[in-house]
């Protein structure tokens, strides 16, 4: 078992690179796809700025981000976001209807105009927006709670009643909503539960663990969050089918390991016997153990190789189709 260590030159038919290959040289041309990542890049940095409360600079750069990809719905809505916080409301609204046209379905767009309608006094429009984030998500507790306030306010204690208990159901430890139960409860005559619904409020906010709904970005729910790219967004990638294909190559060995001729042989299907554990452990690392991923270590926009097997590892350079082994120069 010992003769089965790695040995001689090996060929790597690289299937599984290939196929790695495939899914990352389905891309744009660089022109292109580089001011898609830029955009992307400006609204992440919209996104930092909005989360240390400089909501000008916020908003610049969702602008930047709009300037290179007008389309970029996601910007869009951050926009929208850094003015409301601002407290440019009318610029705010009409960012926001333009985001609701790009996406009709998603509860973001209705629930960020419902807290602008709020702001400006127009409860019926608010009443509605946030109807609308219902239809879409019904158990948002921001939206159940931004609801029974507009029914608090126009002393529909009922219907204030049933969207904060829902709240609480989604999540029992929000202050807000319980304080607001307490309110509710109280006007509309069913004192003893009211009192009983602010002192859960009171002992929530002690504890420290509850959540608390304010003017404050971060604190008005989560459909009022700026959203960042992940880097996995569709329009990142270029579907097209491009022109490649598998090829073999060679990846010579150290000269110290090119000693032995041995193959390495695929464990499944074999046996080994309890003497033949030690050893038998050691082939079976040697024959599974490693893989293939794809990176661009010399930033060239191809996709280079990197090759680890048990106790080593290789880079190979993409140089327009063909691979160099440029381990050595690498440092790894």
């Amino acid at each position: 078992m010992a003769s089965m260590r790695r040995s001689g030159p090996i060929i790597l038919v690289l299937a599984a690179a290939a196929f790695v290959v495939v899914a990352l040289a389905l891309r744009q041309p660089v022109a292109e796809l580089q001011i898609v990542e830029d955009a992307y890049r400006a609204n992440n940095v919209g996104v930092a700025r909005l989360e240390q409360f400089d909501y000008t600079a916020a908003a610049e750069a969702f602008r930047a981000a709009l300037r290179l990809s007008p389309s970029l719905a996601l910007a869009r809505v951050n926009l929208a976001i850094a003015l409301f916080y601002a407290l440019d409301l009318d610029g705010a609204r009409r960012e926001i209807e333009d985001a609701a046209r790009l996406l009709p379905r998603d509860p973001r767009p209705p629930y960020i105009l419902g807290l602008i309608a709020r702001a400006q006094g127009r409860l019926d429009a608010a009443r509605e927006a946030f109807a609308r984030v219902r239809q879409l998500d019904p158990r948002d507790v921001g939206t159940l709670i931004n609801a029974g306030q507009i029914d608090l306010q126009e002393r529909r204690e009922a219907d204030a009643i049933s969207a904060f208990r829902a709240a609480l159901d989604e999540e029992p430890y929000n202050v807000t909503a319980s304080y607001n139960l307490g309110l509710a409860l109280t006007r509309s005559g069913r004192r003893d539960e009211g009192q009983k619904a602010m002192e859960e409020s009171q002992a929530v906010r002690a504890s420290g663990y509850g959540t608390i709904f304010s003017t404050n970005y971060l604190e008005q729910g989560h459909y009022a969050e700026a959203m960042t790219s992940t880097g996995a967004e569709p329009d990142l990638a270029d579907r097209a089918v491009p022109d490649v294909t598998f090829a073999a190559s060679a990846i010579a060995l150290p000269v110290a390991e090119a000693q032995s001729t041995a193959p390495i042989q695929s464990p499944f299907g074999r046996r080994f016997s309890a003497a033949d554990l030690a050893d038998g452990g050691r082939a079976i690392a040697d024959a599974v153990a490693g893989g293939v991923t794809a990176i661009d270590y010399d930033r060239d926009g191809d996709p280079d190789l990197l090759v680890v097997r048990a106790g080593d590892a290789r880079l190979l350079r993409n140089d327009r189709g063909a691979f160099t082994d440029v381990t050595g120069e690498s440092g790894i």
